[in-house]
């Protein structure tokens, strides 16, 4: 049976951050299996997907360690106007959400339609932990409406669970692997480069996602090997100019190169020309797109920090983990993969096949259970 269904973000649809990424990957698939599927957002320009409906206007705040937006209050005739009109089967919901569009939204649902949460973080401080247990107590009226909640990964679903009081399924973010698993294959039929070991960190340049860590451990690195390598800093955020000026005070500035921002078309290529990715994030992670992005395009090992979120991923790869606040030791095992391209090899077969289980085929297929079921339950 075809759906109707409405995928809703209290932010825009403009970014390629990762609840943005899940969203469209999520109605992507479904629109292949066949459904109608719409975007409800905040102030969105974007015209390339359609059926893309822009609610309310956004501001952006920081919080979690995050840039993200939060919906200014959306008018309610229109809401209800535009459930009027289109009669979904299915209301997605990304959690935490806003009162001002997703909690009007919900007031507003028939008690036909279906109604499903998706909870996208995890805490990286006391204070965004307080946060969330908050929202969650103010939230309670709109939260009993929700037919099933789902969780980015275990991790993510134990805090909903902690902060919503209802049982929450882990299903995974769904991530297409294709363009990264055709870099990879397109790194590998090259002739091999040969020259310095090329190690890779792409993301933002904020704290939590440990770029900085990865510049002292490579510092400690120098004095374990004679290996050349050189360590490309792939990004841009409001640290970009202490990381430089930290560089030259460790003395590395001719073994790093700071790459910039760097487009979602050249991302695949990027990552599966490095020998060595290393993703050292140090917390607020309820998934990791990012590393299984990494598994599925690397041709080398790639190491992540051993962050709640990140570990969910690796699964049962737990060589592909490090301790990021521990500069020995992340220099150590950087030093044991410079020197042994066989094992980053291996670790690079395994994580091919780890990032198939992220594919929006297996994840999609959970969501859409959760949809039938809540279907079947709301209306007997």
């Amino acid at each position: 049976m075809a759906l109707k269904i409405a995928q809703v973000i209290d932010d825009t649809l403009d970014s390629t951050d990762g609840v943005q990424q899940v969203v469209v990957a999520t109605g992507k698939w479904l629109t292949a299996q066949g459904h109608d599927v719409h975007y409800i957002a905040s102030e969105t320009s974007r015209t390339d997907i359609p059926h893309i409906h822009s609610m309310a206007r956004n501001i952006r705040l920081k919080f979690n360690g995050n840039r993200l937006g939060m919906s200014l209050p959306a008018d309610r005739r229109a809401i209800a106007k535009l459930l009027r009109r289109e009669d979904f089967d299915v209301v997605h919901i990304q959690v935490p959400y806003s009162p001002f569009l997703s909690g009007r939204l919900i007031e507003a649902l028939p008690d036909q339609t279906a109604l499903i949460g998706t909870y996208t973080i995890l805490p990286l401080s006391r204070v965004a932990r307080f946060g969330g247990e908050v929202l969650g107590r103010v939230q309670r009226g709109t939260i009993a409406r929700f037919d099933e909640f789902l969780g980015a990964s275990e991790p993510a679903a134990a805090y909903s669970e902690s902060v919503l009081g209802r049982y929450t399924i882990p299903v995974g973010n769904p991530v297409d692997g294709a363009v990264f698993n055709a870099a990879r294959d397109a790194a590998l039929a090259r002739p091999h480069k040969g020259g310095p070991v090329h190690v890779l960190f792409l993301g933002r340049l904020v704290e939590r996602k440990g770029a900085g860590a990865l510049l002292e451990a490579a510092a400690r690195a120098r004095s374990f090997t004679a290996q050349a390598f050189q360590v490309e800093i792939a990004g841009k955020g409001p640290l970009l100019e202490h990381y430089r000026r930290r560089v030259h005070d460790l003395g590395i500035a001719d073994i790093v190169t700071f790459s910039g921002f760097i487009s979602e078309e050249a991302k695949p290529r990027l990552l599966a020309s490095a020998d060595i990715i290393a993703l050292p994030a140090l917390g607020g992670e309820s998934f990791g797109i990012s590393l299984v992005e990494a598994f599925a395009a690397g041709t080398g090992a790639v190491l992540g920090g051993n962050n709640e979120g990140y570990s969910s991923v690796a699964g049962p790869l737990s060589e592909c983990l490090i301790d990021p606040t521990n500069t020995e030791e992340f220099a150590r095992r950087i030093v044991e993969l410079i020197e042994n391209p066989q094992e980053r090899a291996q670790m690079s077969a395994r994580q091919v096949e780890r990032a198939r289980n992220f594919s929006p085929d297996v994840v999609g297929q959970r969501i859409l259970a959760s949809y039938h079921r809540a279907i079947r339950a709301r209306r007997g």
